[in-house]
């Protein structure tokens, strides 16, 4: 998912422009022609889902903290469905996640 740990140190959108790249990820994921497009788009979205929710961004916000657990539960299922399984070269993915954790805690 990704190779360094420093989250903070990620690109930073306003809310208007995360509003309209999540627009764009929609179109994309509702344009696949096919499951194994569709499956591709998801995969690469998960980048994208990955940064908002270390930043606790949006969805992935604190703001509602329930929320925020039970998007980070569908981003990991979203992960392991989608065949990730290194969060960091050198890190698995844990198998026993805290979704009260940001992502980057996820590892082994």
């Amino acid at each position: 998912m990704h190779i360094f740990d420093w989250h903070y140190q990620g690109s930073y959108f306003t809310t208007k422009e995360r509003r309209h790249i999540d627009a764009l990820w929609d179109a994309a994921e509702n344009s696949a022609d096919n499951e194994e497009q569709h499956n591709n788009i998801r995969r690469s979205r998960l980048s994208w889902r990955f940064q908002k929710a270390n930043q606790m961004l949006d969805e992935f916000s604190y703001i509602n903290p329930f929320k925020h657990r039970d998007e980070n539960e569908k981003l990991y299922n979203d992960i392991v469905e989608l065949g990730i399984t290194r969060l960091t070269e050198g890190k698995p993915l844990t198998q026993t996640p805290n979704f009260w954790l940001r992502p980057l805690e996820w590892k082994e």
